[in-house]
């Protein structure tokens, strides 16, 4: 059983995970949720030949529920803006 523990500071540089790791364990994370996304491609890509499981540990009372809680509200965001778009009613 093979987890990788990390930061976001692992986005960049570090290639051939998804043949060593299946698992990914979120520290802490990037208030980008951009970075975020391409620290989980490191593992999740061509190549991986298991399902990816991704935790985001956050503790109650830190400053994380606050960077967790402002990357779902800008994904609902995001989500809403898309779908506006996409129905013809923001132009």
């Amino acid at each position: 059983f093979r987890v990788l523990v990390c930061t976001s500071a692992i986005a960049v540089g570090v290639d051939s995970l998804q043949f060593v790791c299946r698992n990914l364990v979120f520290l802490s994370e990037d208030e980008n949720a951009l970075n975020n996304g391409q620290v989980i491609g490191r593992i999740a890509r061509r190549g991986q030949a298991d399902v990816v499981n991704v935790w985001k540990l956050v503790a109650r009372d830190t400053v994380d529920v606050q960077v967790y809680d402002n990357l779902i509200l800008r994904a609902i965001t995001n989500n809403r803006s898309k779908t506006l778009a996409q129905s013809g009613n923001i132009k």
